[in-house]
């Protein structure tokens, strides 16, 4: 994206991977009310562009957001440590892992 073109590139970005059927279903069982955008039709078209900028820009990775809040957390710690510690590195200068 050129108007980002003097920002740092980050290490990582991760995307929460939806559908939006869930999404709003998730929505509409927390809020009493939903924003502009949190519909179906609407969202759809945001994971569509989310999908292509993570195939498009590095260190980008998309998770799986099934699950409880639990699980879905051990997803992201799990591609946190993967992509920005991995194993190899630890074991190339002899650090426990």
């Amino acid at each position: 994206m050129k108007i980002n073109k003097s920002f740092r590139v980050p290490d990582l970005t991760v995307i929460l991977n939806l559908d939006p059927a869930e999404c709003v279903r998730r929505i509409s069982e927390n809020r009493p009310s939903t924003e502009f955008f949190e519909h179906e039709n609407i969202l759809r078209n945001v994971v569509k562009d989310y999908n292509r900028f993570a195939r498009e820009y590095p260190n980008v990775v998309l998770v799986d957001a099934n699950g409880t809040i639990n699980e879905v957390h051990s997803k992201i710690v799990k591609n946190i440590e993967d992509k920005l510690f991995p194993e190899e590195d630890y074991k190339k200068y002899d650090i426990p892992f």
